[in-house]
């Protein structure tokens, strides 16, 4: 059976031996977050099959396992998966899984077939393509593509972007000094996360930590770790498993069970916008909608609701949409909503009964 060790420094030349040659592209699948995250999620790891398999334990108990990393031509993953489901029965857990790689679905869903879908706000934050942050184009990144005009306009004469080595130690520490006096973090969450990230920096120089640094006029002023894309999460729960992945595109083919034709997108953000969300939603697939002028109660003393100011004027507005174009529809408004500081709150309910809708025909 299994038997997992706590994951430490000394570890990071056994984890980037799988690392190397995955091909998951999740930063969770290096060594660089294992030894960044790992006096908070407190990861452990096993050997098997020719696989590398890494797990934590939740506050409430379960027990959450990424995908298997294979070694090229030696590694089963099928075989590592039956090990786990073997340590969770021994264990009487669930087994967990996050995040899965689009590559990796397939295989988890045909070994857990019967599963719910629920989408994870939260993670969408944290979702990018990769071509979007190299051009930063349209509405949803104008500010940061303000920000890089700026520095730009500023700085760019000056600047110049240079890879660091095990002997820039020295001058990657004086930075993080003057990080502290410039950008004195007050959170405790903020704190460790610098410190974490201070941590990591200090592992520069070795083979599994590539890293590059933005100087300006001969100082240091920026420093960038490379790990990998950033998952967003979905959770799949039913029964013995439940499965997490990054992958926002297409749900319908696994949520059989509560499967619509149609659903109701709500969408709650600032009064004045109702004409360009309306537009964006017709190009995502949405036919019409129904507008509602709103405005938000709420008890004495509370004026913040998920993020709004309640006591602003708001329009609500309602789509009914094919499910199939639910999900490009609300990434259309949420994009425009969040650019453009519309302040949204957005949601799906699937639609059981309906009638003279001929839209849907």
């Amino acid at each position: 059976m299994l038997q997992f060790t706590p994951i430490l420094l000394k570890d990071a030349t056994r984890l980037y031996k799988y690392y190397k040659h995955c091909t998951y592209h999740l930063c969770e699948y290096s060594a660089g977050v294992k030894l960044m995250w790992r006096h908070l999620y407190h990861y452990e790891y096993a050997e098997a099959c020719g696989c590398l398999v890494v797990c934590h334990q939740e506050k409430d108990g379960s027990y959450v396992f990424e995908v298997p990393v294979p070694l090229p031509k030696v590694g089963d993953v099928d075989a590592a998966l039956d090990q786990i489901d073997e340590w969770c029965i021994a264990k009487g857990v669930m087994p967990v899984f996050f995040p899965v790689p689009v590559s990796e679905r397939e295989r988890l869903m045909s070994r857990y077939p019967y599963v719910n879908v629920e989408n994870v706000r939260l993670w969408q934050d944290y979702l990018y393509h990769a071509e979007d942050l190299s051009t930063f184009a349209g509405r949803r990144y104008s500010g940061q593509r303000n920000h890089i005009n700026k520095f730009r306009k500023l700085y760019g004469d000056g600047s110049r972007f240079v890879p660091l080595s095990a002997e820039d130690k020295p001058r990657v520490e004086e930075f993080w000094e003057e990080y502290h006096v410039h950008f004195n973090k007050d959170t405790i969450l903020a704190k460790k996360e610098v410190c974490y990230a201070r941590r990591l920096t200090r592992q520069i120089g070795k083979r599994w930590v590539k890293a590059g640094a933005i100087e300006l006029d001969g100082k240091g002023i920026a420093i960038a770790i490379p790990l990998s894309s950033i998952a967003s999460r979905k959770v799949y729960d039913r029964l013995l498993t439940t499965i997490h992945e990054e992958d926002l595109t297409d749900t319908s083919k696994y949520d059989n069970e509560r499967k619509q034709d149609m659903e109701l997108i709500v969408a709650i953000y600032a009064k004045g916008n109702t004409d360009e969300i309306m537009k964006l939603a017709r190009e995502a697939g949405a036919t019409g909608g129904t507008i509602v002028k709103a405005k938000g109660t709420a008890r004495a003393g509370t004026d913040k609701f998920f993020g709004m100011s309640i006591s602003d004027e708001k329009e609500i507005l309602y789509i009914v949409a094919k499910a199939e174009d639910k999900s490009n529809i609300m990434k259309a408004i949420a994009g425009y909503a969040y650019a453009e500081g519309a302040h949204p709150v957005a949601f799906s309910l699937p639609i059981t009964e309906s009638a003279g809708f001929r839209l849907m025909d």
